[in-house]
């Protein structure tokens, strides 16, 4: 029986063996937001251990021991988004040596959490919540449960309790109504529907026991590798897969004999104590101690690949997320994170160490975060909604700022030079993840920001400011800087600021400089309060400039229009970067030499909160250097010098929010909505209102002067941490028609958008409507994942005084689907049957045409037994096949 929060029998390094400073540095997904590991307890996440799929629901649930306040939680994360739905607390109840203890009955939507030594005694009890709301449904006094089973043809839950047996439980009416006696309810309980057999894993018996749930009666015992823990079962095969944790192996049953077929040995197996399987490619993921995940074909039994998730881990729960092809790794190290891992290309996606990172720039649209990594020579870019890391951008080399350009969709990289002399601009494409040019600029190339009111690029290097055509890419002017670009304002602030009211531009190098770039003159240069101009923001409604200066630990609020001091704010050591929340209405000031950030209100002037990294200096999460907001409601984004970039909230932990994204205004034009009592406004095309409640949202958009919202007043139902709600603008003219663009062929609730000019909208509706002037413009149809134009779309629309209508038919993209048989003798007559359609041929092959997804097959010939007869098959971007072997 294992030993409370330990390893089984004492077998494997203990649990509390790996200090939580081991996994600073690293990144991991908390509430939807990128968290260092050493802020995890946040989120309950402190030594995760198990992990469970609910395909019904789409829901990821993970079992952590020792929480926050040393409680114990399980978490449920939404499948698609890997965002936090609810957390259960367990008390101090779960055994982190024990990966079994979560278990599912989907039939009533409930979860079953064994917990060994919870309940108000200590002794065990049995708790059972709703799986889609995580409501406690009831609770079940027993002594010592670790593991469960849901049997669904006889609707009942099989508890495995230690030394006692396993406990049978009616899944209506909750009731305990009898045990299965002479079992050792070990960690490991699998129920095959095929031959409605129980099995469990007897860890000090070296055998998988079988059971007949309706007897009661003890059926076999087969005899597999030491130390049995965690099982999976492949349906189509009718194999069991077994982890042995002391035999360092994995075992093979053939469920229909009960006999053993074949031991799998090697391949980093360590100590392997958890298996998920996954049913689209037939792999097996297998966990346990060590760094890395062993991948074995199911088709041969040959291992595939490895995949590193940490140094050290002790992996011990395991579950496969059928709907984002993911896998979730619980690890039960002391202040380990949650691993996501990408199977397909065999890497652990949420880490991100190893890297010099320099500044970073944010895509709201796409939201994705842009990172210069000077020391490899690459952009990391990183998905802040779902934490997925996207393969590197080559950029250049000793890459110092970076900019975003969203009218173009480019990246422009500085990069400080070779021995640092003479610097350049890399430009590149973010779709086709490309170099457009390379531009020289000058000595000691480092900040960079992308103007949108003149869609212009401004470069800082040494006593020079470049102006660069963003839409050509092309070389325009030069300013001389007095201050100088490089020490201060190195690469690693956001050394420059743009008013577009007042077309200023204010540039930190040293001390501040006023740029006019309207008539290209500087017109103002003033030498901070203190020393060392290195990052300034703007707040765009009061139109004041914050400048920190990293000298004396000031920051100097300056009037945009006369350049001049409105005040002098003592915030901390060596403040290096600024940046302004739209979100939060707040300025927040990177503090590398205390290890946090600064919160200033706008209104008073004042310091009202230090956000803490959370980290000793020592740790790879320290010294934040650059701060930027990133269009998430209340999220900021910190450049690290000591190598890592992390993600913070500014706003309480599970507050509610709703946000918009608008199309069509300038980028940079102010724009509101109006919800209930609350305002919000924003100057990015992402717009978040915190704070709401309820499930009915009305909304108003407040329409900028000269300008028509497309939905202005709305309700939106639904989930508002989930809520992205599209609002388009169109330029009022004197004479505007409407040119509705419809759509046919999509499924209802399918996104899809349309470009008219320079104007692009998207909706879930069955069309669109613009707002336009007499003229001709350019029609573009955007591509829709699993859909394809029929015939030719409509390439442009012309407005000569009157409303227009335009059409475009979507068609679903299908492939093909091989079923081949075998064994039948030339020309006999068989038939096979997918998602209801049926086919008979006397070929040895028939073909269906399917779009993606899963589906029911079942094939039968007169006279003939078919193996498989009946399953499921997989169809996801690409042809598939299936065999039919005939008898």
């Amino acid at each position: 029986m294992p030993s409370p929060r330990g390893s089984p029998l004492g077998q494997g390094p203990p649990s509390t063996a790996t200090p939580p400073d081991a996994f600073a540095g690293t990144i991991s997904l908390c509430n939807g937001t990128i968290m260092p590991a050493a802020t995890e307890a946040v989120c309950g996440q402190t030594q995760p251990f198990a992990a469970l799929y609910d395909a019904s629901d789409n829901i990821m649930f993970v079992a952590n021991a020792y929480g926050f306040g040393f409680n114990d939680y399980v978490t449920a994360y939404d499948g698609r988004t890997d965002r936090v739905l609810y957390t259960i607390s367990s008390g101090w109840s779960l055994d982190a040596g024990v990966p079994g203890s979560l278990g599912l009955d989907a039939v009533h939507d409930n979860l079953y959490i064994a917990e060994p030594w919870g309940g108000p005694s200590n002794t065990g009890q049995l708790q059972i919540v709703n799986a889609s709301s995580g409501t406690v449904v009831t609770t079940i006094p027993m002594s010592h449960p670790y593991s469960s089973a849901y049997d669904s043809d006889n609707q009942v839950m099989y508890v495995g309790r230690g030394s006692g047996g396993l406990a049978e439980i009616n899944s209506t009416s909750y009731q305990w109504f009898g045990n299965v006696t002479g079992a050792t309810g070990s960690a490991g309980l699998l129920y095959d529907h095929k031959y409605k057999e129980l099995y469990e894993s007897n860890y000090s018996g070296n055998t998988l026991d079988v059971y007949s749930p309706v007897t009661s009666a003890h059926v076999a015992s087969i005899s597999v590798g030491s130390g049995p823990e965690g099982l999976a079962l492949d349906p189509t095969t009718g194999l069991l897969y077994s982890a042995g944790a002391v035999g360092q192996n994995v075992s093979v049953v053939t469920t229909a004999t009960h006999t053993l077929l074949t031991t799998i040995y090697g391949h980093g197996l360590s100590s392997p104590r958890q298996i998920a399987y996954d049913s689209a490619n037939g792999s097996l993921y297998v966990a346990g101690w060590g760094s890395r995940l062993t991948v074995i074909a199911g088709s041969n039994h040959s291992f595939a690949a490895s995949i590193l998730i940490g140094s050290p881990a002790y992996a011990t729960g395991v579950a496969f997320d059928t709907y984002s092809k993911t896998l979730f790794v619980g690890d039960q190290a002391y202040g380990a994170p949650i691993w996501i891992v990408d199977p397909v290309h065999a890497n652990a996606i949420t880490s991100l160490t190893g890297i010099s990172p320099r500044s970073a720039a944010y895509d709201a649209r796409h939201q994705l975060l842009y990172v210069a990594d000077a020391a490899n020579c690459q952009v990391i870019v990183v998905n802040v909604t779902t934490g997925r890391i996207h393969p590197p951008i080559p950029a250049g080399c000793d890459e110092q700022g970076v900019a975003f350009d969203p009218k173009n969709g480019e990246i422009f990289v500085t990069n400080l030079g070779p021995s640092y002399g003479f610097g350049t601009v890399t430009v590149v494409n973010t779709t086709s993840r490309s170099i457009v040019v390379t531009i020289s600029i000058g000595y000691y190339t480092t900040g960079i920001l992308y103007e949108a009111k003149d869609d212009a690029v401004f470069v800082l290097s040494y006593y020079n400011t470049t102006e660069i055509n963003a839409s050509t890419n092309k070389w325009v002017r030069s300013f001389s800087s007095a201050g100088g670009g490089y020490g201060f304002a190195g690469g690693y602030s956001n050394a420059m600021a743009f008013d577009p009211t007042h077309d200023v531009l204010a540039i930190a190098a040293g001390w501040v400089e006023g740029l006019n770039v309207s008539n290209h003159t500087v017109f103002a240069s003033v030498v901070m309060h203190g020393a060392g101009a290195s990052g300034v923001a703007l707040d765009p409604d009061t139109h004041e400039f914050y400048v920190s200066g990293s000298g004396t630990g000031n920051v100097t609020v300056l009037n945009s229009t006369t350049f001049k001091p409105v005040t002098n704010l003592t915030t901390c050591y060596q403040p290096n970067s600024v940046a302004f929340d739209p979100a939060s209405d707040a300025v927040f000031v990177a503090c590398p030499g205390q290890n946090d950030v600064n919160r200033i209100d706008p209104a008073s002037h004042l310091v009202v909160a230090d956000l803490s990294l959370g980290a000793p200096y020592s740790a790879t999460n320290a010294f934040p250097m650059q701060v930027l907001t990133i269009g998430s409601p209340g999220t900021l984004a910190t450049i690290n010098a000591r190598g890592s970039v992390t993600l913070i909230s500014t706003v309480a932990m599970g507050e509610r929010s709703v946000s918009f994204l608008e199309a069509g205004l300038p980028l940079g034009m102010g724009w509101s909505i109006q919800w209930g009592a609350l305002h919000a406004r924003s100057h990015t095309p992402l717009l978040t209102v915190l704070g709401v409640t309820g499930t009915a949202y009305p909304y108003r958009v407040h329409v900028p002067s000269g300008w028509t919202a497309t939905r202005s007043v709305g309700t939106f139902l639904g989930k508002p941490w989930d809520a992205v709600q599209p609002v388009g603008f169109a330029r009022n003219a004197p004479h505007p028609y409407e040119v509705t663009v419809g759509a046919g062929g999509l499924a209802p609730g399918t996104a899809w958008t349309v470009s008219a000019g320079s104007l692009s909208l998207t909706s879930t509706e069955t069309s669109v409507r613009f707002l336009l002037p007499n003229g001709t413009y350019a029609i573009q149809v955007h591509p829709i994942r699993g859909y394809h134009v029929n015939g030719t779309p409509p390439s442009t629309a012309t407005v000569k005084g009157a409303n227009s209508a335009l059409n475009v038919t979507f068609v679903r993209l299908l492939y093909n689907l091989t079923i081949s048989e075998t064994g039948l003798p030339t020309g006999t007559k068989w038939t096979a049957s997918v998602d209801g359609a049926s086919q008979s041929t006397v070929n040895v092959s028939l073909v269906f045409q399917l779009p993606n997804g899963s589906f029911a097959f079942a094939v039968r010939s007169k006279g003939h037994t078919a193996s498989p007869a009946s399953g499921t098959v997989y169809v996801y971007g690409a042809a598939a096949t299936k065999s039919i072997v005939f008898t």
